[in-house]
């Protein structure tokens, strides 16, 4: 009795290890989004300027992928830009 008591709570803390580094793995992937676009806005590629407009490379070396990075590049930049505005209105 003891034995499958101690299997079953191996098999409980295998399986919490697992979904801890399921979910580890999504911020993970959150967080080399971010840097991926932010790498993107700091190399030039798509220049955001707050309050006015972003403006995005699109020459023929930009495929339809890395102009999609780039406008959500801008798209995150400008929520900076909106939660920015609130904190100070406060």
């Amino acid at each position: 009795m003891n034995k499958i008591i101690g299997i079953t709570l191996l098999a409980a803390a295998y399986a919490a290890l697992l979904a801890g580094m399921f979910y580890e793995f999504g911020n993970l992937t959150t967080a080399v989004e971010s840097v991926r676009q932010e790498n993107q806005i700091n190399q030039g590629q798509a220049v955001y300027m707050p309050g006015s407009s972003c403006v995005i490379k699109a020459t023929p070396d930009i495929d339809i992928q890395k102009f999609r990075d780039l406008a959500a590049a801008c798209s995150m930049k400008h929520m900076e830009y909106l939660e920015g505005i609130k904190t100070t209105e406060k």
